[in-house]
């Protein structure tokens, strides 16, 4: 996931390659990234179907944005969210339905979608 947003995102600064264990995956100009992974979880019908599980617990105060890579069962990417932080500052996971019926749904972007978001954010022009 952390190589899928460089791809998307080759202007943010890699805090992996910058120091063991950072604080956020990444920084593009001063705004602080943090990018999740979850594979989806077949719980069937009867558990409300199936969803993706982050575990966000150790950065929820640090970040400024999370990026959530939502992958099938077969590891290829299914979606991506991206989620401001105060809207999750006191959970430590995000449950997000597959079928579409949760509130998270109203974040889900495109690649070519974040792009743009962080080229506002961050005043760049689009490369296309």
């Amino acid at each position: 996931a952390e190589l899928m947003f460089q791809q998307i995102i080759p202007y943010a600064e890699d805090q992996n390659k910058l120091s063991f264990q950072p604080k956020v995956d990444f920084i593009v100009d001063d705004i602080k990234i943090e990018i999740k992974a979850a594979k989806r979880q077949a719980l069937g019908v009867g558990a409300g179907g199936d969803r993706w599980s982050f575990s966000i617990k150790k950065q929820a105060e640090e970040a400024d944005f999370f990026v959530l890579f939502a992958f099938n069962q077969s590891g290829e990417l299914d979606a991506i969210f991206f989620v401001p932080a105060e809207l999750i500052v006191s959970k430590t996971t995000i449950s997000i339905s597959c079928n579409g019926k949760s509130k998270w749904h109203d974040y889900m972007v495109t690649e070519l979608e974040l792009k743009e978001i962080l080229d506002q954010l961050t005043g760049r022009e689009h490369s296309f």
